[in-house]
């Protein structure tokens, strides 16, 4: 059995597991907008919103988000889409070049079920990313301080002063799934 299949069926038996028991009303979990770092740009979760990576070069952020079609379900072909917020200018959204879609900020994906998908970032976070359903919207949910979790933002901390970007660490934010607790996770490379 692939590595994914596994990771996908782990998740789901521990979501399973995590939600039995409890009230429709309590299954869902509650996500307050991401906290502001100091831009004038929301970056709280819209409908389609998963995650989005923030780096100490300037305010611009990549937004990762589902396609979602009128009947509730991922768009079949491109069920995930990734662009620019370009904060540092004008707020405007913008396409990634083609290096950045192969190098830096793109994605290889893989459909595991109707609406679920799988996530293998370029950014290296050396862990796998399901898209899916949890309640009534899609969220990115992987593994935060060792716990199930909702992936909310990806800080990239690098020194630029070289030919290539140099990453000094990542951190990691979500919610924990089954508390809705905060969680917290810097990486090194």
């Amino acid at each position: 059995m692939s590595r994914s299949v596994c990771f996908y069926l782990l998740l789901v038996i521990v979501f399973s597991l995590s939600t039995h028991g409890r009230s429709e009303e309590n299954s869902t979990l509650s996500h307050s907008a991401i906290v502001d770092s100091g831009e004038t740009t929301d970056k709280s979760s819209s409908e389609g919103r998963l995650f989005y990576i923030e780096r100490n070069k300037n305010a611009n952020i990549v937004i990762y988000e589902a396609q979602v079609e009128s009947d509730g379900s991922l768009h079949k072909e491109d069920p995930i889409i990734v662009y620019w917020l370009m904060n540092e200018e004008d707020g405007r959204r913008q396409d990634l070049n083609r290096f950045e879609r192969k190098r830096a900020y793109g994605f290889d994906s893989e459909l595991l079920a109707k609406d679920s998908v799988l996530l293998e970032l370029k950014v290296d976070i050396n862990r796998d990313v399901v898209v899916s359903r949890v309640g009534d919207n899609f969220k990115a949910v992987t593994i935060i301080e060792g716990k199930k979790a909702t992936l909310d933002r990806i800080y990239i901390m690098a020194d630029e002063s070289g030919w290539r970007p140099d990453v000094q660490y990542m951190e990691l934010f979500g919610k924990d799934l089954s508390t809705g607790e905060d969680l917290y996770e810097k990486r090194l490379p």
